[in-house]
């Protein structure tokens, strides 16, 4: 029996799914931050007025829609790795299934992987083989991050994934800042409207974890501060400890490109003809 026809629309369904949420996730939560969920505020410090203390005048709650959502894009993700393995083995067997049990290797460690591949083996292609082996799905492997998912998915079947906020991974540049890359590197944007500048430049702030009223964003000089200065709120996993402090959106989006390009492995090696 010849293997089932090429179809890339079926077989990345899901992982297309977990981009639509996290598209999702990104607009709900521009949305609640820019609706005054962190306001900042600050106060010039009384000696001489020389530094500016910016913190957190409020902290809202995240709303449960956050770790819904997330919870949805990791489980599409890792339902996506599935998708590919019971495609490797359809076209190993040379048979569309039903097949049971049928799971993208992933270990807690590098041989429990090499196990899991083992387990298939017999339904695979040689180069399905040496492709998933290079993967190294696991702890201090290449392949870590699909482990991550792993590890999220399953918590997330049996409770809601906990998510807290970095405070500022970045904070606007100083006007200073702003002039010299505009002037040698960004002539087109010299007409930007000002009010937008602090936004567009950023540059690395203070990263604390835990959001709580009164929590200092930064401490800068006077002469260094914009007039609408801008300290961007992420959202972020609070646990497990294997990815406490990640940035939700971007450790996701780089797990959904990883994937991408697995899949593109596969295709180039004629795994799916």
């Amino acid at each position: 029996m010849p293997a089932p026809p090429k179809d890339w629309v079926a077989l990345t369904a899901k992982l297309e799914r977990a981009n639509e949420h996290l598209f999702k996730l990104k607009e709900f939560w521009d949305g609640f931050v820019d609706d005054g969920a962190y306001p900042v505020r600050f106060q010039d410090m009384p000696y001489g007025k020389t530094y500016r203390l910016y913190y957190l005048g409020a902290v809202a709650p995240i709303p449960a829609d956050v770790p819904l959502v997330t919870g949805d894009a990791i489980q599409n993700l890792r339902s996506a790795l599935d998708h590919l393995a019971y495609r490797l083995v359809c076209v190993g067997t040379q048979s569309s299934g039903p097949f049971d049990r049928v799971y993208f290797p992933i270990g807690e460690r590098a041989r429990e992987f090499k196990a899991r591949i083992r387990a298939i083996r017999k339904c695979l292609t040689p180069d399905a083989v040496k492709a998933l082996t290079e993967i190294e799905a696991y702890p201090g492997g290449k392949g870590e991050s699909l482990w991550h998912i792993h590890c999220l998915n399953n918590i997330d079947k049996h409770r809601l994934l906990l998510t807290v906020t970095s405070q500022n991974r970045f904070h606007s540049m100083s006007p200073a800042e702003i002039a010299y890359i505009r002037s040698k590197f960004l002539k087109p944007l010299e007409n930007v409207p000002e009010a937008n500048a602090p936004k567009m430049f950023l540059k690395s702030g203070r990263r604390q974890l835990s959001l709580v009223t009164g929590n200092v964003l930064e401490f800068l000089p006077i002469s260094e501060v914009h007039e609408n200065m801008h300290f961007p709120i992420e959202v972020a996993f609070g646990e497990p400890q294997i990815v406490k402090g990640k940035p939700v959106l971007e450790m996701l989006h780089q797990v959904a490109d990883g994937i991408r390009n697995i899949f593109m492995t596969f295709d180039q090696f004629g795994l799916f003809d």
